[in-house]
């Protein structure tokens, strides 16, 4: 069965969870689990535990069993009510595992990460329940069936590769590879390598089953949106799909996902710099000015014409102006 936020503290149904545990010993009672919310949480902790990580069919080389079994038994509004009222520490490779199973459960973290790290300002629960239920439903991308689009978010302030539990058991996508000073494009293994992230969080856009392209971004304390990076694929068909204006179209997704956010948009010259630093020594590209201001022009090109070009703002290092 799968346990709703109705079971939270509801003794019957604790009772019934605990027919499915081999070892009852570990468990406080079904009327002192009860009592409170923390100890009602608590109870619910074990459970999941007992459901998943410490099943005999627990196998660490393959958890897609204990992946099923949590998105198959624990509703994800349940699990992040288990969570808010676990006042002491949640075990972390169990939190992988709902990661795995329910990728917008990251997301809401994520954004809360974003406006306490890189805009130090806390995010309140009403904004914060906004982005995990924007991240929760992700409507049709474009109106067009051919596309879908993914939750993604990475570790590191700097960025870096996708979270692989956002995007769990997804094809990966064409990367390039320097053999013998030559660029060879080769298949990723996974989709978490097909793209380096730019800024915390973002979306990912398939089209027919591949990786067509992806938005990063930031969010502050209120909300706002901050892109950093509007990036395709090589040999992507989806951007020719949807015409020269592709990135003003994966950008305004993301508007109207969240329309109560403000959304800025990255200074070109701030994002050709980070290309291009990122390449190593002796690399073809490192010194190739006809790229870099193509870069610049690209991201500076965008919106042109619509907005206000002189509403400069910074966030962190980084120069934006407001497009939406």
């Amino acid at each position: 069965m799968c346990f709703g936020v109705n079971a939270f503290r509801n003794p019957d149904i604790m009772t019934i969870a605990l027919e499915y545990v081999v070892d009852e010993s570990f468990f406080a009672p079904v009327e002192v689990a009860c009592e409170s919310d923390n100890s009602a949480a608590m109870f619910w902790e074990q459970i999941m535990l007992a459901y998943t990580l410490e099943h005999e069919s627990f196998d660490e080389d393959d958890l897609s069993h204990v992946v099923q079994t949590m998105q198959e038994c624990f509703s994800l509004e349940f699990i992040i009510k288990i969570i808010d009222n676990e006042a002491l520490y949640i075990d972390d490779q169990l939190l992988d595992i709902i990661g795995l199973a329910h990728s917008s459960f990251l997301m809401r973290d994520m954004a809360k990460n974003s406006a306490r790290w890189l805009f130090e300002q806390e995010m309140d629960v009403d904004t914060n329940r906004r982005f995990f239920n924007a991240f929760s439903s992700l409507p049709q991308p474009f109106n067009d069936k051919r596309f879908d689009v993914y939750p993604v978010a990475t570790h590191t302030t700097s960025g870096g590769h996708a979270f692989p539990e956002t995007i769990y058991g997804l094809t990966g996508g064409l990367v390039e590879h320097l053999v013998d000073g030559v660029q060879v494009l080769q298949r990723a293994e996974s989709v978490n390598e097909s793209f380096t992230m730019d800024a915390l969080m973002g979306l990912i856009f398939y089209f027919k089953n591949k990786p067509s392209f992806l938005v990063s971004f930031n969010v502050d304390g209120v909300g706002d949106i901050y892109v950093k990076q509007v990036q395709c694929q090589h040999k992507d068909r989806g951007n020719f799909k949807l015409g020269k204006q592709w990135r003003e179209k994966a950008v305004e997704y993301v508007s109207y996902v969240f329309p109560q956010s403000q959304v800025f948009l990255v200074d070109g010259a701030m994002v050709s710099e980070r290309i291009f630093s990122g390449y190593p020594k002796g690399h073809p590209r490192k010194t190739d000015l006809a790229i870099r201001k193509r870069v610049k022009q690209v991201y500076d090109g965008m919106f042109a014409g619509t907005v206000d070009m002189m509403n400069v703002v910074m966030a962190g290092e980084h120069q934006y102006r407001q497009i939406m």
